[in-house]
């Protein structure tokens, strides 16, 4: 994921798929998205899948989104969205500028009005922000109830109330064309990716920072947009991403010091390398031959193990301590029970003798 967005084109069918996760205008501005979309135009694609899981974000990157897309649609291409998991605030009015709109039937629509925060603002800059919040909230009012084809004072009673609607709720409404848990995907993505926001972004709903803003442009000096949410929601999807890729990588590492491929004091080597490159290292590591039984061996009679049946620890000690260094690695559960029949004769004897 570039950011909060993702394109990827289909050059032999002129359709291009963009995956809108996380927090609109975070980190990258919409000015990039805006170049992106001018040149999926030159390559000429004329359909554009749009694939929404996200709770909304910078009211001017989200309006200028929607602009790209009604012009777009204006100059003869189709725009398609679907909402995965959530659209929620600014998310929801990008959805609502798609040619038509489709939700999973367990996802979520929310409508709300926007806020916007201010710091040391006088009482003048306090009035026009007023109106700066007022009119950006019937623009929003004005885009649901052109889409739903509801009296606008009927949306702005939803607004004011923070709405959340399920599919077939959205349905009803309008708000969406249809309800369908099949959505183009993409053949490279990452589905652990998607989990992992889908699993930061309900976090994030279920434990909100009130300094979190939703369908916002947030004020630290005059109107400057602060991305500290965001930040902190990406450290936290970093860290879930990170987790399960080791979780991943001691799986394939477990199987073969299961499989005597490797030894257990090798595995911290190859847990790194296996978090870099899993399928590189379960090549290397399926490669490997696993390591003999040495006390099946010695029943065998294989080799120069013959005759060691009876071999005690100080046996071993003596005359293969090499073998009896092997017999530790790779067959512990023999080296134990020669251990223990040392510990036992020499707590019989009461003499130490090693």
């Amino acid at each position: 994921m570039k950011g909060w967005y993702k394109i990827s084109v289909d050059a032999e069918s002129k359709t291009a798929n963009i995956k809108l996760y996380g927090k609109i205008g975070a980190d990258i501005s919409s000015a990039a998205f805006s170049m992106e979309i001018d040149d999926l135009a030159k390559q000429g694609v004329k359909s554009i899948n749009l694939i929404i899981n996200s709770g909304g974000g910078s009211m001017w990157d989200g309006n200028h989104i929607c602009n790209i897309l009604s012009a777009f649609n204006k100059g003869g291409g189709k725009s398609k969205g679907y909402v995965t998991g959530m659209a929620a605030s600014m998310a929801s009015l990008i959805l609502m500028n798609c040619s038509e709109a489709y939700m999973a039937p367990n996802a979520q629509l929310m409508i709300h009005e926007p806020t916007l925060s201010v710091n040391d603002a006088s009482i003048d800059e306090i009035d026009g922000l007023k109106n700066l919040v007022t009119n950006m909230r019937d623009n929003a009012a004005d885009c649901y109830a052109a889409k739903t084809g509801m009296p606008k004072a009927n949306i702005l009673d939803m607004m004011s109330k923070t709405t959340w609607m399920s599919s077939k709720e959205a349905l009803k409404m309008k708000f969406i064309n249809g309800i369908s848990a099949d959505y183009p995907k993409d053949p490279f993505e990452d589905n652990d990716e998607v989990e992992a926001v889908n699993q930061v972004l309900v976090e994030n709903y279920q434990n909100p920072n009130p300094k979190t803003p939703e369908m916002t442009t947030e004020k630290t000096d005059k109107t400057e947009v602060t991305n500290e949410a965001v930040v902190a929601l990406t450290a936290q999807l970093n860290e879930v991403q990170a987790e399960r890729k080791k979780e991943k990588a001691e799986a394939i590492v477990d199987k073969a010091i299961a499989e005597r491929r490797i030894s257990a004091n090798q595995k911290d080597a190859f847990v790194k390398m296996a978090i870099a490159d899993p399928e590189s290292a379960k090549t290397v590591l399926d490669g490997l031959t696993p390591a003999p039984v040495i006390s099946a061996s010695i029943k065998a009679g294989i080799s120069n193990t013959e005759g060691r049946e009876k071999w005690d620890y100080d046996k071993w000690a003596t005359e293969d301590p090499a073998g009896l260094r092997m017999l530790k690695q790779n067959d512990p559960e023999t080296f134990e029970g020669l251990k223990n029949a040392l510990v036992a004769k020499v707590n019989a004897s009461g003499k130490v003798d090693l």
